[in-house]
């Protein structure tokens, strides 16, 4: 079963939710990553999507769950502060994920 479904929208929409949200901060879709002492990296990937179960009476949509990895690196010479920085912007990164559940409308 072909399907018509667009994981490129998927990633570019988290993305672009990420960069709209977050300040003096790099947002990269599965790309090279480059480290820059001079602002935090948040990288994200798309491991894989995985069919979710479910019965035939339930339609004629397959579903699908998605995989993402998102990193956060922070590069700082003082560890601690590195440390802080990171846990900040994880903070906010898990946030903005939670306030746009669905990648406007992208997915459910």
């Amino acid at each position: 079963m072909a399907t018509d479904f667009n994981y490129t929208a998927v990633k570019d929409e988290l993305a672009d939710i990420m960069r709209t949200n977050l300040q003096d901060v790099s947002v990269i879709v599965e790309g090279d990553l480059k480290l820059d002492a001079a602002v935090p990296i948040v990288d994200i990937v798309m491991l894989r999507r995985t069919p979710v179960e479910q019965t035939l009476s339930s339609g004629f949509k397959q579903r699908y769950g998605l995989e993402f990895v998102i990193s956060v690196i922070v590069t700082l010479i003082e560890q601690n502060s590195a440390v802080r920085q990171r846990d900040s912007l994880i903070e906010q990164v898990e946030g903005i994920i939670m306030q746009n559940r669905t990648l406007n409308g992208l997915v459910q």
